[in-house]
């Protein structure tokens, strides 16, 4: 994966990773690839847990939850009881 994907806007890179590990960076260059590279996977996680939840509403998973009925004192049936 091209480092320019972590980059900010306007900031051009040719290095892949593997080459960026080894080339002398100063710190704060060092710093900013970390912080770049963190926001992308939070990014990406955020990104795949709401398509999650989307993939779980249009599968029923709303309607299964409101179709739980309760037992005599009121708690919830759930299928494996």
């Amino acid at each position: 994966m091209i480092l320019e994907n972590f980059m900010p806007p306007g900031i051009h890179c040719n290095l892949v990773h593997e080459q960026i590990d080894d080339f002398p960076l100063t710190e704060q260059e060092r710093d900013l690839t970390a912080q770049w590279r963190s926001n992308k996977r939070l990014l990406e996680f955020h990104q795949g847990r709401s398509a999650a939840k989307l993939g779980l509403q249009q599968a029923g998973f709303a309607a299964a939850h409101y179709s739980i009925l309760p037992d005599a004192s009121g708690c919830p049936i759930w299928p494996s009881d």
